[in-house]
């Protein structure tokens, strides 16, 4: 139920501040709107990185906003590699992940499991 208004206001006073009510539900919907679809684009963008860690033979996990299901319009991807790759593999890895990142406009962060221990075993 929506807060109700002051009594003290006239009609064009009430009339304003329903108006700014109606306002901040659109901004609430293109909030939400805004979200779902950059929850979307970061799927998409896991799909693409995870199908091409798995032909290397590299595990991964998903953390954060994305994983959470708390992803905002600002979200970016996150992402920790389990393991320690080898250092070619590593730079493979960071090109695949910025091709993925301006191919769906979802910045993508990736950490090494080995360079984050307490985040590792924190997720």
């Amino acid at each position: 139920m929506p807060p109700q208004p002051p009594c003290h206001l006239s009609i064009s006073g009430l009339f304003l501040y329903l108006s700014g009510m109606e306002v901040m539900t659109r901004y609430q919907r293109l909030k939400r709107d805004r979200a779902q679809a950059r929850m979307l684009a970061a799927q998409r963008t896991w799909d693409v990185l995870s199908a091409f860690l798995a032909s290397r033979g590299v595990e991964a996990k998903v953390f954060g906003s994305v994983a959470e299901d708390r992803c905002s319009e600002m979200s970016d991807l996150d992402v920790m590699i389990l393991g320690e790759p080898p250092l070619d593999l590593k730079r493979e890895i960071m090109r695949r992940a910025e091709r993925a990142s301006s191919d769906t406009g979802i910045p993508v962060d990736i950490v090494f499991e080995n360079d984050f221990p307490d985040l590792a075993r924190a997720i």
